[in-house]
């Protein structure tokens, strides 16, 4: 079972099917960044180096952060879990993947620099997928965040944008903000 944790004392359970679990919901994005982070960081969000801009991910253990397609504006996510690898969206404009291990009590954030979502996700190892689209005729910024259980994720830019300028290795260590 999956329990997402609104911040406005709402809580929807969604339970695992044989293959996955979903949810959406909006998010204010200020910074150009969505944040995913265990909640027990004291200092959840990344600093920020240009390589990181420029490759479009910063990433430390318990923390992962994703420049998104536009500065601020709202955002609409769609979060999976799942327990096989998914074909990437070819209509994503930006997709970036990277570890992410849940310890603890097992509760994580996405979040922005104005507000952050708790949820539940079972302790594990993950590929953390992050798929950004173009603006939708709503005006929303469509973003999908896959966790997909694995034992050996990767980092990786699976397709990347003219916003993003990747020279050399990715830099797959960052500092808390």
């Amino acid at each position: 079972m999956l329990v997402v944790d609104y911040q406005m004392e709402q809580k929807y359970e969604l339970w695992w099917e044989t293959k996955m679990a979903s949810t959406s919901f909006t998010l204010f994005v200020l910074y150009g960044q969505i944040a995913i982070f265990l909640s027990s960081l004291q200092q959840p969000f990344n600093d920020w180096l240009q390589k990181h801009v420029d490759q479009g991910f910063s990433w430390r253990q318990g923390s992962a952060a994703f420049r998104t397609l536009e500065e601020s504006g709202q955002h609409l996510i769609e979060l999976e879990v799942l327990k096989q690898p998914k074909v990437v969206s070819e209509e994503a404009v930006r997709v970036i993947e990277v570890p992410f291990e849940v310890v603890g009590d097992d509760t994580i954030e996405i979040a922005s620099i104005s507000e952050s979502i708790p949820l539940k996700l079972s302790v594990g190892l993950y590929s953390l997928r992050c798929e950004l689209f173009a603006k939708d005729g709503d005006g929303n910024f469509p973003v999908r965040i896959i966790f997909t259980h694995s034992e050996f994720p990767e980092f990786n830019v699976v397709r990347a944008d003219n916003g993003l300028a990747i020279q050399g290795d990715l830099l797959t260590d960052a500092n808390p903000a």
